[in-house]
């Protein structure tokens, strides 16, 4: 069992280190990103062959924050792919 004196003195000496571990992973949480830029809209014209394609990104959150602020899209992302929806008549 952990003693709270032990627990609090390591906190004590730890305290940054534990703050910057804390920011890191809220910078670096993926979020999901529609059409690759947050809050723009990115469905394709049709194709010949009857479909039309939308974008996705997984991006770390401080990523998506910088893009919302510039609206610029950085290439910096965890994961990225387009899904083809096909045109019902």
């Amino acid at each position: 069992m952990i003693k709270k004196e032990n627990l609090k003195s390591f906190i004590k000496k730890h305290i940054w280190a534990l703050i910057i571990t804390i920011l890191l992973v809220i910078a670096l949480f993926p979020v999901y990103v529609g059409c690759k830029v947050p809050s723009y809209s990115c469905a394709s014209g049709p194709t010949p062959d009857g479909y039309y394609k939308t974008s996705f990104d997984i991006e770390p959150s401080f990523v998506v924050l910088i893009e919302r602020a510039t609206g610029e899209d950085f290439p910096v992302k965890y994961f990225s792919w387009v899904k083809y929806h096909k045109i019902s008549r």
